[in-house]
């Protein structure tokens, strides 16, 4: 292997970001991320609070009696001696039955195929503007949470997950549940009451740095856009600026087509198609048609200069080259899928190795909690807090160029608590 990376020109590149990412992580593999234990309760009960009104409301909908697990419906069954044909139950952790329900009882016609996947289910909500099948979604994803979240996987007052370097395309660290000590995938934990969940060290405040807006403006920067540039200059939101152009000066992220025009950003920015679009944001098709070349119409560069550098590499070499010299060799049929991957692996593969270089170099003087893609958290002494904002502001001063130009990353530091109770502190 040493002998091919020579051969590649690649040696330096494992060297920085492999080789010297395995004890970093390998110390937070061990350590894990302490657990305040008082809230677990809290939590699964949170958990099983909402499930039984999205049970509520799929009967409602549906005319079915609803159910989380086989042996709940079967004494459901048996102690009432229920009459299927009058009052039919659905266990919605069964495929088969979720199909059932959707495809025959609610006569909902697939797009596809009868799968009951994500993908298909989020399809269906949007086409019957039905809240059935995303209510399945989150109750399925809170029966998996309030299983990570079980004692058994807590060890030691700690929840431990396994980083590795290797699972991913564009380069970001992978994580997953221990194996065979508990834990669970943290960078797959959402935002509010779960957060709290996670701490830093007794007597230390849970630190985080987050790289703002780290892929659009990577974007804006292989496009060339003037205009798309202009959005992020100086540290301003490039999704308010956008909202700003679309909507008037006194735009924000409390405004009702906020997460449209972020879905628009991102959407534009990685080559999705109007249909997928209107899926993701719940748009009508000719709405999301629309702010699609709208957004297109305003910053031409996108098209005209990023995704073509891309096309044009993928087509001529198979091969895709980020500002840190990682390599990315497309294998499969060359089309339109292939194409959003390569959007995807600049952009993404940029930010996460701006977030090794940082992570690696903070490692030497505080404990590492997390790694989230385009941030990490670190747990400091409540007495060194400023010396810990300016270590990640110096640790996150990374330069790279783009098309001969330096960039670095712009970011936010946090501090508080827990992992979701934050704010920001100026440096």
């Amino acid at each position: 292997l040493e002998k091919e990376l020579r051969e590649e020109g690649m040696l330096p590149v494992y060297q920085s970001l492999y080789g010297d990412m395995i004890m970093p992580l390998f110390g937070m593999n061990m350590r894990g991320l302490p657990v305040d234990m008082d809230r677990l309760t809290k939590v699964q009960t949170e958990y099983m609070d909402m499930i039984e009104q999205y049970k509520k409301e799929i009967a409602i909908e549906s005319g079915c009696v609803i159910f989380t697990d086989a042996a709940e419906q079967k004494a459901y069954l048996k102690d009432t001696k229920a009459d299927e044909s009058a009052v039919p139950s659905i266990n919605i952790a069964s495929p088969k039955q979720v199909s059932d329900l959707l495809y025959n009882k609610m006569s909902m016609a697939p797009y596809k195929d009868k799968s009951t996947n994500k993908k298909n289910m989020e399809a269906l909500a949007y086409k019957y503007k039905s809240k059935v099948p995303t209510h399945i979604i989150e109750i399925r994803a809170a029966k998996k949470s309030i299983g990570l979240f079980s004692e058994e996987n807590i060890v030691d007052g700690r929840a431990k997950c396994e980083y590795a370097l290797h699972r991913t395309n564009t380069g970001r660290i992978a994580s997953r549940k221990g194996r065979g000590r508990g834990g669970m995938n943290l960078q797959n934990v959402k935002t509010g009451e779960t957060r709290r969940f996670f701490t830093a060290e007794e007597g230390h405040l849970f630190v985080n740095a987050d790289q703002k807006q780290a892929e659009a403006l990577i974007v804006g920067w292989y496009s060339k856009d003037r205009g798309m540039q202009a959005l992020g200059k100086d540290g301003k939101s490039i999704h308010v600026e956008r909202g700003k152009q679309l909507y008037g000066p006194d735009f924000g992220k409390g405004h009702p087509a906020y997460r449209i025009i972020k879905g628009t950003v991102h959407g534009g920015n990685y080559g999705l198609g109007p249909r997928t679009f209107a899926l993701m944001t719940g748009l009508p098709f000719a709405e999301a048609k629309a702010a699609l070349d709208s957004y297109h119409h305003d910053f031409p560069g996108i098209r005209n200069t990023f995704h073509k550098y891309v096309k044009d590499e993928i087509n001529r070499s198979r091969a895709l080259y980020n500002p840190f010299g990682r390599r990315e060799i497309f294998l499969n049929r060359i089309d339109e899928k292939t194409y959003r991957a390569g959007f995807a692996f600049l952009p993404q593969s940029t930010s996460t190795d701006v977030n090794k270089t940082a992570l690696k170099r903070i490692a030497k003087y505080y404990q590492v909690l997390l790694d989230t893609h385009d941030g990490i958290a670190i747990s400091v002494p409540k007495t060194e807090l400023l010396y810990a904002a300016e270590a990640l502001k110096e640790a996150y001063h990374v330069k790279f160029n783009i098309w001969g130009e330096a960039h670095t990353i712009p970011i936010e530091i946090t501090f508080g608590p827990n992992w979701e109770d934050q704010e920001v502190i100026e440096i």
